[in-house]
C-alpha cells in the first residue's frame, strides 16, 4: 500500500533523510466529501488506463465509503472521495512521535499520498509547492491541531497545522535542510497533480 500511508509519511521521510477544496471545480461539503473536476494534470509518463481509483492493487472502495472516483480524461482529473470507512482511520497519537503535540488526542485520520492504476504501473500524486515539495490528502474525523519540531541528522521538520474535520491538503515544503508542513482545505498554490511511472 505504497500510496496510502500513516501520518509518518511526511515525518519519517524527514527523519530517514536525517531529518483538503481545489480552486478548479471544487464542490462537496468539506466535512465528508472531496470533489475535484477539470483539474489539469501534468503527464510525465502517459498512462495506459484512465482509472486511478486504486491503492496498490486494491480498489479505493476498500477504504472509502460510497463510490470513489479517480479518473483522468483529456489531461484533466475528476476526483470524488466521500468519508473513509471507520476501520481505515488511524489514531494520530498512535503513529506520531512524542515530539509533536496533538489536540485532541483522540483524533483519527487517513492519509492518501497518491493513487495508482489497477496494474500499479502509473502513479497519480501532487508535486509541489516548490521543486522538492509534496502535497498529500488527509481526512480528519474532527478538528485537530498538530504542533512541533523534530531535528535529526541535520534535517529539521516543523509541523504547525490545524486539520479541519473532513478532507485537507497537507503540504511539505523543503528549504535547504528544513521541511515545513502546512495544511488547508484548499489545494495550495504551486501544487500540481502529476502522473508518472509507479516505482
Amino acid at each position: 500500500m505504497k500510496n496510502v500511508k500513516i501520518f509518518l509519511t511526511i515525518l519519517t521521510t524527514a527523519l530517514i533523510l536525517a531529518l483538503p477544496l481545489t480552486s478548479c471545480g471544487n464542490t462537496g461539503d468539506n466535512t465528508t466529501k472531496l470533489r475535484v473536476s477539470n483539474e489539469p494534470v501534468t503527464i510525465v509518463d502517459t498512462p495506459t488506463s484512465n482509472d486511478f481509483a486504486y491503492i496498490g492493487s486494491s480498489p479505493l472502495s476498500n477504504v472509502i465509503t460510497g463510490t470513489p472516483k479517480v479518473q483522468i480524461a483529456g489531461g484533466k482529473l475528476t476526483l470524488e472521495l466521500d468519508a473513509p470507512k471507520d476501520d481505515a482511520l488511524w489514531l494520530i497519537t498512535d503513529v506520531i512521535p512524542a515530539d509533536f503535540t496533538v489536540t485532541p488526542t483522540d483524533a483519527k485520520f487517513l492519509e492518501i499520498s497518491g493513487f495508482c492504476d489497477s496494474a500499479e504501473n502509473y502513479w497519480l500524486c501532487m508535486k509541489g509547492p516548490g521543486a522538492d515539495g509534496e502535497t498529500l490528502l488527509y481526512y480528519a474525523d474532527k478538528d485537530v491541531t498538530i504542533n512541533g519540531t523534530v531535528s535529526s541528522g541535520g534535517w529539521t521538520t516543523t509541523i504547525n497545522v490545524a486539520l479541519k474535520k473532513g478532507w485537507n491538503y497537507m503540504s511539505g515544503a523543503v528549504s535547504g535542510t528544513t521541511k515545513t508542513c502546512t495544511a488547508s482545505q484548499k489545494k495550495p498554490s504551486g501544487a500540481k497533480w502529476t502522473v508518472e511511472k509507479y516505482e
